[in-house]
This record gives structure tokens, C-alpha cells and sequence, in this order.
């Protein structure tokens, strides 16, 4: 089995949630002074998937049925990618102008805006998660994957070469400018393991 349903595997668990908890939540105060106004924040969820059930899974996480998708990944001691939806309907003039862009928003601005946007959420995700492990991670610039997909669409366009992997995603909306952005940090089965063992040995401490 991928996870062993055991007491230390429970610790695991408990300690992989603390991690979350601590990098995805730190992603809220980046956004909240980039935006300049209140973030609120799902609890972050875990969520073991096999390709052969990942459209279930996905349509578990209620995610929008259409976004701007965007990806970061990141590379060192794990590596993974990060996927950022953004829902349609977000005010991206008062986005915008929050960020400092003081054009009319084009496509283009609005490009910019969106991946700026994901390199706010995923970078401070992923810097978070390198704190609380103690590794180094780096990570690329962001791109975009589409302007009105999936994530249904976008992952099953791919020619997965995985069988099994870890999904933890969280929620973020800002009321003020009507904006709900979703987050997802994918790991590949060989690279959970890797976090399970710098896991234990922080658990052996």
C-alpha cells in the first residue's frame, strides 16, 4: 500500500498537516500585504491519488470548473510542482491596481498580473516548506497553462508517468476584489517517500 495505516504513520500525518498548516498559511500574510486587504484561507488537506482514480479525487476538491491555470515547480532534496487556479470573475483592475499596475488591464497585464499573482502564492508556499523541513528547494519562474481549463483537463492532458502521488491543496478567497484562487502541491510517489524520511528523522529528534 502507499500509506501505511499505522501509529507512526499517524505521526506522519499529524507532522505533514503541522508542515502545511505553517507553509500554506504563511502564503496568506504574502497575499493579504500584496493586496492590501484581508485573506481567507481553507484548512490545507492532504490527499493520496492514483492515476487511475484522480478524476474522483479532483472532483472531491470542488474546484472551479474553469480557471487561469498556472504551475511552478520546484527542485532539490523533493521535487514537485505547484498548480494555481484562478477563478474567473476576480476584479483584476482593483487587482491591479493593489499590485501596482496603473495600465488599463489587457491581456497581456492581465498575464503578468496572474503569474506574479502565482509567484507570490507558490514561491512563499514552497520557501515556507523548505523552513519548516530544514532543506533547500528551489524553484522556477511560473507559467501559464491555460486561461479557461480544468484541472481535470489540464492534469489529463498529460502523459502521467506516475501511478501514485500526494495532493495537498488549500483555498484562498479575498472578498474585497471577489477573487478565489485554489492551490495545489503535487508530489510524485518516490519524492512522498523522501518527505516521509526527512519527516522521520525530525520525528526521532
Amino acid at each position: 500500500m502507499f500509506i501505511e495505516d499505522d501509529d507512526h504513520d499517524s505521526e506522519r500525518q499529524d507532522a505533514i498537516q503541522a508542515i502545511l498548516n505553517s507553509a500554506m498559511g504563511s502564503a496568506v500574510q504574502s497575499l493579504a500585504t500584496v493586496v492590501g486587504s484581508q485573506v481567507e484561507v481553507t484548512t490545507p488537506k492532504t490527499h493520496w491519488v492514483n492515476k487511475n482514480n484522480l478524476r474522483e479525487t479532483l472532483s472531491g476538491l470542488k474546484l472551479p470548473a474553469r480557471s487561469i491555470v498556472m504551475r511552478q515547480s520546484f527542485r532539490g532534496q523533493l521535487r514537485g510542482e505547484i498548480i494555481i487556479l484562478l477563478e474567473h470573475g476576480a476584479k483584476h483592475y482593483h487587482l491591479g491596481e493593489a499590485m501596482g499596475y496603473e495600465d488599463d488591464m489587457s491581456t497581456l497585464n492581465i498575464q503578468e498580473l496572474t503569474l506574479e499573482l502565482a509567484n507570490v502564492l507558490s514561491g512563499t508556499c514552497i520557501k515556507g516548506l523548505s523552513e519548516e523541513l530544514n532543506i533547500t528547494l528551489h524553484f522556477g519562474a511560473p507559467s501559464l497553462l491555460s486561461e479557461q481549463a480544468s484541472v481535470d483537463e489540464i492534469l489529463s492532458g498529460k502523459n502521467l508517468r506516475w501511478t501514485d502521488a500526494l495532493f495537498m491543496d488549500v483555498g484562498y478567497t479575498v472578498s474585497s476584489i471577489e477573487m478565489k484562487t485554489h492551490l495545489i502541491l503535487c508530489m510524485v510517489e518516490e519524492d512522498s517517500h523522501e518527505l516521509y524520511r526527512i519527516i522521520d528523522l525530525q520525528l526521532e529528534q
